[in-house]
């Protein structure tokens, strides 16, 4: 996932803040950024910026937050 301008950074936000349960970033050597956490959600989303291989991976750990996440990501490739 790359995130190309502010817009689309504020758009994360508001997806990540409309999820009731765990949303994270976690990289191949297993990083791992609680969303949900305002510290962890800062350094996340830099590195999720300053990210040029995009190795990190957003997961959930539940369905209805998983739709929303979804939906961002179809508003974000449209």
């Amino acid at each position: 996932m790359k995130i190309k301008n502010t817009q689309q950074l504020h758009a994360l936000e508001s997806a990540i803040d409309r999820c009731n349960h765990c949303v994270w970033l976690e990289s191949a050597q297993g990083e791992f950024y609680d969303l949900k956490n305002e510290i962890d959600r800062y350094r996340g989303l830099g590195r999720l910026l300053s990210d040029s291989g995009e190795e990190l991976e957003l997961y959930t750990n539940a369905r209805e937050d998983t739709a929303i996440m979804l939906d961002f990501f179809r508003q974000l490739i449209a």
